[in-house]
């Protein structure tokens, strides 16, 4: 606290002229599931000794993402029976074919794999689904392959070789 012309003030905690312009990840009480994400602006700020008001606005992206990615600790508490979705994708490990189903939600995703192959030679990833891919052969390391996106429904995703895999999903909704 300080003190200034015998009138004793307490320094500001928290400037919400900091989130101005911000993007920042919201999430609402309403759907604790999902969040989104945007540019916020503080539209009006009032402030007396006791309380403050903040009107906030923000420019937020279409579509509101799922809270839990593929690769992320879910917990039955914070699950939600009438859309969710378990993933559980990571370190999925291979042992010559794999099979998994991919349910995907309406944004379309070009997921993150992770590959660690055995010999060096990385892990063959086919699927089918909304569409088709072959025989891609994705090395070891971090992956982004532009022919693989996930779409609304089931896909079913073929993992040939001898390694782990973790598929890095995060599903939105309009």
């Amino acid at each position: 606290m300080q003190e200034s012309g015998g009138q004793t003030s307490i320094p500001r905690l928290w400037d919400p002229t900091i989130l101005h312009g911000q993007r920042v990840k919201i999430i609402f009480d309403e759907d604790p599931f999902y969040y989104y994400v945007g540019r916020a602006e503080i539209n009006e700020w009032k402030s007396d000794k006791v309380t403050s008001t903040l009107v906030i606005e923000a420019n937020v992206e279409p579509y509101k993402l799922e809270l839990i990615s593929s690769l992320e600790d879910w917990t039955w508490d914070d699950f939600n029976f009438n859309t969710g979705v378990i993933r559980d994708w990571k370190e999925l490990q291979v042992d010559g074919k794999r099979t998994i189903v991919a349910v995907g939600t309406r944004k379309s995703v070009i997921p993150v794999i992770t590959v660690k192959s055995d010999n060096g030679n990385g892990i063959k990833y086919s699927h089918k689904g909304s569409t088709i891919v072959s025989g891609i052969v994705l090395p070891d390391g971090v992956n982004r392959n532009p022919d693989i996106v996930y779409k609304t429904g089931e896909t079913v995703v073929t993992l040939e070789g001898h390694g782990s895999v973790s598929i890095d999903y995060r599903g939105g909704r309009l």
